[in-house]
């Protein structure tokens, strides 16, 4: 009994810390895209021209490229948790059909197993593409450290930490799915099968 009851404090722990982590890596995204907007949309506005190199130069000279691209990221971000949580998924399933399809190849997978009525696929397609989402938060911190410790310049700090950010994240959703191969994101064994009438 006490072995049980220390293996679920530490998977609440790890649960409760996941959590943590995911929820000040997206309030990294939201600062970072917070200050974006501030910055440029008084200039996008007014139809001033940006000052600096460009790099900030170039969100002010084609703001619906940058725009088109930095808005579904906060919203996918903003959407994924609620996607992961049960409970909300539960009672809002509406919602979450509807939020759920997005475009991607990873949610092209998901997509395909839920349509086919197999939910733990699709939880893991689910888990595995909001871990690649969430690496933007990670990628900010690595630039912030390349830059803040002038190993690399601001535009020079991008690809390195790319790299490092997506890996990061998608190791560390494996990592998950591996350690918590049955249960929901908020630590709840998942339904494996969905009947066929559910799933459409």
């Amino acid at each position: 009994m006490r072995v049980s009851l220390e293996a679920g404090t530490m998977t609440r722990a790890v649960v409760i810390t996941t959590w943590t982590l995911i929820f000040l890596l997206i309030t990294i995204v939201l600062v970072f895209a917070g200050i974006r907007v501030g910055t440029d949309g008084p200039l996008i506005v007014t139809g001033t021209p940006a000052q600096g190199d460009a790099f900030e130069r170039r969100y002010v000279e084609y703001p619906w490229l940058a725009y088109l691209h930095i808005v579904p990221g906060v919203l996918y971000l903003l959407g994924a948790p609620l996607q992961l949580w049960r409970r909300f998924r539960d009672r809002h399933f509406t919602f979450h059909r509807r939020f759920g399809r997005a475009p991607g190849r990873t949610l092209l997978l998901a997509y395909r197993a839920i349509r086919s009525g197999d939910v733990r696929m699709h939880r893991r397609w689910m888990i595995r593409a909001f871990a690649v989402g969430l690496g933007v938060g990670t990628i900010r911190n690595w630039v912030g450290i390349f830059v803040g410790f002038q190993i690399f310049s601001l535009e020079a700090s991008f690809a390195p930490a790319f790299w490092l950010g997506l890996s990061m994240h998608v190791i560390a959703g494996e990592l998950w799915l591996w350690w918590r191969p049955d249960a929901d994101a908020d630590g709840l064994p998942c339904r494996t099968r969905v009947p066929a009438a559910e799933a459409s």
